[in-house]
């Protein structure tokens, strides 16, 4: 059965245009069991708040927000902005491992971490020592997946060598590079964390495009 996305009705925000959307609470527990071998345990309702992706970095504040519970006890709200790409997420089955994939990627470095998790401050510690509630900027990871799948991928499947993804990079920009003199950049592939990046977003891409060859990593399975 299709996940169907409802509107935000309830939202308190400084936007004049409310265009969130969010998974249905009687979908929630169908969602779960989509997701449970993916790392989710379940599933709560409680008050989202705060300035993020959702609201054009806004305050917004949703008293009913579903939110998954990822492993670690993160909180991944299932609230999202309105579009297809929010449409394919809860109902393509290759969207949901590539979106737990980018958000392991995020809370695997403290800096990326940073950029997703509200509340967090790499400047205070590290996330390992971080006590608040995780709560994640799930419309950013959903964003950057939909750069990933919808704005690259078809490009990225026909890539044939390493040099030709840095060359493409250099122009397209979806991964950050280094500046190397005044006026140069340049991907380093030597840097274990960028390495790991542009391997799992070959993953991602690996799940639409199976052919691809280029930086193999760990396969994802689909999910159902």
């Amino acid at each position: 059965m299709a996940i169907v996305l409802e509107p935000v009705n309830q939202a308190v925000s400084c936007s004049v245009i409310s265009n969130e959307v969010a998974v249905p609470i009687r979908q929630c527990s169908q969602l779960v069991e989509r997701c449970r071998e993916l790392g989710v345990e379940g599933y709560r309702v409680g008050v989202f708040s705060g300035a993020g992706f959702l609201n054009r970095y806004l305050p917004i504040t949703i008293p009913f927000a579903p939110m998954l519970i990822y492993k670690n006890k993160v909180e991944v709200p299932l609230v999202f902005r309105r579009g297809e790409a929010a449409v394919a997420l809860v109902n393509d089955p290759l969207r949901l491992p590539a979106f737990f994939k980018l958000l392991d990627w995020y809370l695997s470095y403290d800096e990326e971490a940073e950029k997703v998790l509200f509340g967090y401050e790499r400047a205070r510690g590290r996330l390992q020592q971080f006590t608040g509630k995780k709560v994640v900027d799930s419309a950013l990871v959903a964003f950057r997946l939909s750069e990933i799948i919808d704005g690259a991928g078809y490009l990225l499947k026909d890539l044939q060598s390493e040099a030709e993804f840095v060359s493409w990079n250099r122009v397209h920009r979806l991964v950050a590079d280094q500046p190397i003199g005044r006026h140069s950049r340049i991907l380093d592939l030597e840097d274990p964390k960028r390495l790991a990046e542009i391997r799992m977003i070959f993953d991602i891409v690996r799940l639409k495009y199976p052919h691809v060859n280029l930086f193999q990593n760990q396969q994802l399975s689909f999910v159902g």
